[in-house]
């Protein structure tokens, strides 16, 4: 969601999903990128660290599997580097952006959709 190493440290994560689950979907998605809109998404999350360091369900995802390993990547100092994907309806995506030419979606994941871990470095074919 464009913010820094430190963002989830500083905003729980179960308030970050209160406000975004209270926005107005179509307003959130008009605000963002043009939305590229089809009817399912596969998308991929890339996590490092444990306990609050480590949001393998949070709210920001991206389409390039290349960005996801990266963002596993990133903080030398954090371990256990993994990349997860997921596949979700166009109703479950609030937001769109590139700005920072990450490919962005903000999701809002049912606590019990599937998800799937990736080793990192893995293709996905």
């Amino acid at each position: 969601m464009i913010a820094s190493k430190t963002s989830y440290w500083y905003w729980d994560l179960q308030q970050l999903r209160s406000l975004v689950a209270r926005a107005d979907q179509a307003r959130l998605r008009a605000a963002g990128d043009p939305f590229p809109e089809q009817p399912f998404y596969v998308l991929y999350r890339g996590v490092a660290g444990a306990g609050r360091q480590r949001h393998i369900r949070g709210l920001s995802w991206t389409s390039p599997l290349a960005q996801a390993q990266w963002f596993a990547r990133r903080w030398d100092d954090l371990p256990d580097p993994a990349v997860y994907v997921v596949r979700v309806p166009a109703e479950h995506v609030w937001a769109y952006t590139n700005e920072h030419q990450e490919d962005e979606y903000v999701l809002l994941l049912p606590p019990r959709w599937p998800i799937r871990r990736l080793r990192v470095g893995a293709s996905v074919a």
